[in-house]
């Protein structure tokens, strides 16, 4: 513990926090807040990208084409292309509920009712329960 001190790090967080309680002004206060959120949102924002990309069809096509065929996969899992893709699929969905998860909770901090019942909305689609081409 004691070596801690004389790390680079340590005294900019300890006097960030002297700073920070200096501050009486209400609206610097909410700014560790906002930072949180915009990192979290930010975070967020890549997943979804990143799952935008993998469900594009030069990922399809490179998933069924090399990824499924090659001899690791056939070796390590199975060799029965429509279980893979399932797999896949099954993957590509909780990666899907994550990024819901996440997108909800964000939009509770909003006064917007679609927003804070995004999930609800979401879980009403996925059990074909609301129609996708009804929605605005």
């Amino acid at each position: 513990m004691v070596g801690f001190k004389h790390k680079g790090w340590l005294p900019d967080i300890a006097s960030s926090k002297r700073d920070h309680r200096r501050c009486t002004d209400a609206s610097k206060k909410k700014a560790p807040r906002l930072r949180i959120l915009a990192f979290e949102t930010d975070k967020s924002i890549s997943r979804l990208i990143s799952l935008y990309k993998s469900i594009s069809d030069y990922e399809i096509s490179r998933l069924k084409n090399r990824v499924i065929k090659s001899k690791g996969i056939s070796y390590l899992t199975s060799t029965d292309e429509e279980f893979l893709l399932s797999l896949a699929c099954g993957e590509r969905t909780d990666d899907l509920d994550r990024a819901v998860a996440v997108v909800a909770r964000l939009g509770k901090n909003f006064g917007d009712p679609w927003l804070s019942q995004f999930d609800l909305v979401y879980a009403d689609l996925k059990l074909g329960v609301m129609d996708y081409g009804k929605l605005e």
